[in-house]
């Protein structure tokens, strides 16, 4: 448990059994980041420690990923919904826009295909991306 800067066995030994008394708290984030730093405490060598650190990032890495992956498509659904709603906001600010009385049923059919065609435009966009 000594260190190479002199230090005694005895004041590595109580060094380190105080980063494991704190593995015994409450909740499980707490004993986790306890027991990394009692981990990293044993590790002397430097490269030892860059070590530990490293494998620590490469889990967190790992974890981010998978969340990623996991948030992926609502992200696609959220990036069609913020394309629609430019389109639409634009379609509306046009000064050269048609106000049409859609009171016939033909022009209310062709006005959801166009809404139609328009949105799989854009997904197909996003999908691409």
């Amino acid at each position: 448990y000594g260190r190479n800067n002199s230090e005694s066995l005895t004041d590595g030994y109580l060094r380190h059994s105080k980063y494991l008394a704190q593995y015994h708290q409450k909740t499980k984030e707490e004993r986790i980041e306890a027991f990394k730093r009692a981990e990293i405490d044993l590790a002397i060598d430097e490269i030892e420690k860059l070590k530990v650190k490293n494998s620590e990032l490469e889990d967190e890495k790992s974890e981010l990923q998978a969340l990623q992956e996991k948030f992926k498509p609502q992200l696609d659904q959220e990036e069609i919904i913020k394309r629609l709603k430019e389109e639409i906001l634009a379609d509306w600010n046009n000064p050269n826009r048609k106000v049409l009385d859609i009171t016939d049923e033909k022009e209310q059919k062709k006005e959801i295909s166009k809404m139609k065609r328009q949105f799989t435009r854009i997904k197909k966009d996003v999908e691409s991306k």
